[in-house]
């Protein structure tokens, strides 16, 4: 199963759609605050699995836009893997 969590001041879970197999793409994509999960089982035909923003400290300044995506294979031990592939 593809599932998020994002935390600001409090974590909170979101449950996307079960994964057949054990392979997934995830895709993260940034303007300024506001961020994008996306995930693929072919990395062709993307869904959104959350959409949120952060806020930074003020004065802060971020780049106008990222994107990242790779693929990520489920894990044989009962860890976590996040958006962006790191094992949490």
């Amino acid at each position: 199963m593809v599932v998020s969590v994002v935390t600001r001041g409090v974590s909170d879970d979101a449950n996307a759609f079960v994964v057949d197999g054990r392979t997934v793409w995830l895709r993260v994509s940034r303007v300024s605050h506001a961020f994008a999960y996306h995930a693929s089982l072919d990395g062709k035909a993307w869904r959104m699995v959350r959409f949120f923003s952060i806020d930074g400290p003020r004065g802060q300044r971020r780049s106008a836009s990222r994107h990242s995506r790779r693929p990520v294979t489920a894990a044989s031990s009962p860890s976590t893997t996040s958006a962006s592939g790191a094992s949490a």
